[in-house]
């Protein structure tokens, strides 16, 4: 280590591993097709029926307590950061962000999982006014995993092409959902999570606006969106 001088670099460069590109790994633009379709037939088909009625039955047991706007959005969120960077829990993503508890449960049989449970958590956003805005809403754990092959270099997903993955998967998402009939009760929140310096942004401040939106009556919200 004293004697060579660029012991450093070689350790680092031995760490990090070779420099390989994605596409030398797999077809480009195979990762976000592979990635939006798992998600789609091997989970979104399956929850999304319903789900407006799971919310509604949640309001209705908290129209006394927490559920006090009927107008509540029925829609199912998907949340897909620039960064695809996806944290445990939205309170980590934004600080007017809280628990709220969860819709019911649904059960089923799949993949020789008999019974598997599948829980969607109902948030709130609590504004500087004061008033309480709740909402269904989640990351696509699918989407972290492009996050993590930027982390591990030897994957030969850099940032550029990690971006060019994730507005694929977007486009391929959008696409799926409104040749499904799905866009009534979902919404996909295509949002940048840092600013230009770097810092975090909210994800309360992005959100809000949105559920705001879809709470208006159709009228009201043709009129805010012209």
């Amino acid at each position: 280590m004293r004697s060579d001088p660029n012991y450093v670099d070689k350790l680092i460069s031995m760490l990090q591993g070779p420099e390989v590109r994605v596409n030398e790994l797999l077809p480009v633009g195979n990762l976000s097709y592979g990635i939006v379709y798992n998600y789609y037939l091997g989970y979104l088909r399956f929850v999304l029926p319903g789900i407006q009625q799971r919310i509604d039955r949640w309001c209705q047991k908290h129209s006394n307590t927490q559920c006090f706007d009927a107008r509540m959005s029925r829609k199912f969120y998907i949340l897909v950061p620039v960064s695809c960077y996806c944290p445990h829990t939205l309170v980590d993503a934004g600080c007017a962000i809280s628990f709220s508890g969860h819709v019911d449960d649904l059960e089923l049989s799949r993949a020789g999982s008999l019974r598997r449970v599948y829980r969607h958590t109902v948030w709130s956003i609590t504004k500087p006014n004061g008033q309480v805005l709740h909402f269904v809403g989640e990351y696509p754990s699918c989407l972290n995993t492009l996050y993590q092959m930027e982390m591990i270099r030897n994957t030969g997903l850099d940032s550029s092409e990690r971006q060019r993955q994730r507005e694929e998967f977007v486009a391929r998402l959008r696409a799926l959902l409104a040749s499904n009939d799905h866009t009534d009760s979902v919404r996909v929140v295509d949002y940048r999570d840092k600013d230009s310096f770097g810092n975090i942004i909210s994800l309360s401040q992005v959100l809000a606006p949105v559920i705001e939106e879809d709470r208006l009556p159709p009228s009201e919200s043709q009129q805010t969106v012209s």
